[in-house]
């Protein structure tokens, strides 16, 4: 997942991600969503604690994360890894 802004266009060679069976995906944030997302963090709304539904180390990232998530995709929203 590609997040942010460039100061120049980024330069990659297209041909490890197209034998490698690559896919890129982006996304925007937008500037007024930050805003909005900090001041419900500072005013506890929504209770960022209920968001969490487990916190792994980088160590157990695919049993206890990818694979959990493949295993049990209703029981989590968000899983925190601490790095």
């Amino acid at each position: 997942m590609v997040m942010g802004v460039f100061e120049k266009p980024p330069v990659f060679d297209m041909n490890t991600l197209q034998e490698c069976e690559r896919i890129i995906r982006t996304s925007q944030a937008h500037t007024d969503e930050i805003a909005l997302a900090l001041t419900f963090i500072a005013n506890n709304e929504p209770v960022i604690d209920e968001l969490i539904s487990a916190e792994i180390t980088l160590d157990d990232i695919v049993e206890n994360g990818f694979e959990e998530l493949l295993r049990n995709p209703a029981k989590h929203i968000k899983i925190v890894i601490k790095i």
